[in-house]
C-alpha cells in the first residue's frame, strides 16, 4: 500500500462493459480481495481513505458492496505488516481495533538466525506437505466446534481479573500514556475470547484453562509503551495469580506451620535431655552431662565402640544418594561424651537444626 493506491489495485477494476451496456457501477473482483480466502496487506496504513473504509466494512460483516449487489467475502486470515502504528485523530482506530492479534518484530538479532535469513530459503519451502493444507470441510468444522469450547467461570474470574490488573496500571500511568495506550475495547475482548477458544481446541481441550490467558500479552496493546506494561502486568498476572498461586503459597505455609509443631513434639519426647552442673571459680563454665554407659556399642568397618544416633529432623549435611539411611549417626562414644560434656551437642542441635538421642 502507498498513498497513491487505489482501491482498483485491492478490489479489482471497474467494469467498462457493465457500465456501458446497463448503466452499473460494478467491479471484477475474481482473483483480488472480495474473493479471496488469505489476504495479506503490506504496509497498510499507508493506504488512502477509500480503501481503509472499504476494508473496515470487510472485516466486520465478511461483506463487499459491489453496485447494489451484496457479496459476501470468503477471507478467513487477514495479515497486515507496517513499519508504523495509524497516528491519534487520524480516524483509523476502528480498523486498528479490529487487528487481534499484534506481534511486534524487531531486526533479526540472534546470528544463528541471521545467517539463515541469508542462506535459506527456496522455491521448495514454500510448498505445503501433502495432508497439511485445511480442507473447506475441515475450517467449516472447527468453526462449529469452537463454539462449544466453554469459558468456565472459574476461568472468567481470572480473566477479569487480568482485565482488573490492566485497568489498574492504565490509570497508574495516566501521566505518561495517552487513554487510546491503553484502552481495550469490549470488542476486543470478546474476539479475544475467540482466541483463547481456538487456543484450547487445538490443544485438544474443551475448555479454556488459565494459560491459554497468556496469549493476551499479542492482543491488548496498541503502542509501544504500552506494549512493555501489557507484558509486564501479564508476567505478574501469570507468576502470581493465574493458577491460584496465592492459595498454593498460603496453603504451603500452613503446613509449614503443621510441621513445625510435629516436629516440637518430637523434639520434646525423644531429643537427648542434657542435664546441666553449674561451673565454680574464676574462669567458670557449665559443664553438660548424659548418661551414655548403656548405649549399644556398634562396628562401622575398622571403627569399633561406636554409638548410634538418629536424626529427628532430616540432615540436609547428609548426602541422600549415599548409600545407607541419613537418618542414622555413628560417632564414638568418648567423642560424643566429650562433645555432650562441652555443651556441643546441645551447640550441634541448635546450629543444624538435628536434635538427636542415644539408640
Amino acid at each position: 500500500m502507498t498513498r497513491f493506491s487505489t482501491p482498483e489495485e485491492v478490489f479489482g477494476p471497474l467494469s467498462i462493459q457493465e457500465l456501458k451496456d446497463n448503466g452499473r457501477y460494478l467491479r471484477l473482483t475474481e482473483g483480488y480481495l472480495p474473493t479471496a480466502q488469505v489476504v495479506f496487506l503490506d504496509e497498510i496504513w499507508k493506504a488512502g481513505p477509500a480503501i481503509l473504509n472499504t476494508l473496515l466494512t470487510v472485516v466486520n460483516e465478511k461483506t463487499f458492496k459491489n453496485g447494489s449487489d451484496i457479496e459476501k467475502v470468503p477471507m478467513r486470515l487477514l495479515v497486515s505488516a507496517s513499519n508504523e502504528l495509524p497516528d491519534e485523530d487520524s480516524g483509523l482506530e476502528a480498523l486498528y481495533d479490529r487487528m487481534l492479534v499484534r506481534i511486534f518484530v524487531n531486526r533479526i538479532q540472534n546470528k544463528q538466525n541471521f545467517k539463515s535469513m541469508l542462506t535459506v530459503g527456496t522455491s521448495e519451502e514454500a510448498k505445503i506437505p501433502e495432508g497439511l493444507a485445511i480442507t473447506d470441510d475441515e475450517y467449516h468444522q472447527w468453526q462449529r466446534e469452537l463454539n462449544d469450547v466453554k469459558l468456565s467461570d472459574d476461568v472468567f474470574e481470572k480473566l477479569y481479573q487480568l482485565k482488573t490488573m490492566l485497568e489498574a496500571a492504565a490509570e497508574e500511568h495516566r501521566s505518561t500514556l495517552s487513554e487510546a495506550d491503553l484502552y481495550v475495547s469490549d470488542r476486543r475482548w470478546k474476539k479475544s475470547v475467540k482466541l483463547l477458544k481456538a487456543s484450547a481446541f487445538f490443544n485438544g481441550r474443551d475448555s479454556v484453562n488459565p494459560l491459554d490467558l497468556l496469549l493476551l500479552q499479542d492482543c491488548l496493546w496498541n503502542s509501544p509503551e504500552s506494549l512493555e506494561i501489557v507484558r509486564t502486568v501479564i508476567k505478574e498476572f501469570a507468576l502470581n495469580h493465574a493458577f491460584d498461586q496465592q492459595e498454593v503459597f498460603q496453603q504451603i505455609e500452613e503446613g509449614k506451620e503443621q510441621l513445625a509443631d510435629i516436629q516440637d513434639e518430637i523434639e520434646a519426647e525423644f531429643a537427648m535431655p542434657l542435664s546441666m552442673e553449674a561451673g565454680s571459680g574464676l574462669l567458670r563454665k557449665d559443664v553438660y552431662q548424659y548418661d551414655i554407659s548403656n548405649a549399644k556399642s556398634y562396628k562401622v568397618g575398622a571403627a569399633t565402640d561406636l554409638v548410634k544416633l538418629v536424626l529427628l529432623q532430616s540432615n540436609m549435611s547428609v548426602s541422600e544418594s549415599e548409600k545407607g539411611d541419613s537418618r542414622w549417626v555413628y560417632i564414638a562414644k568418648d567423642e560424643l561424651s566429650r562433645a555432650i560434656k562441652e555443651g556441643g551437642v546441645k551447640s550441634m542441635a541448635m546450629l543444624t537444626k538435628t536434635p538427636t538421642f542415644a539408640a
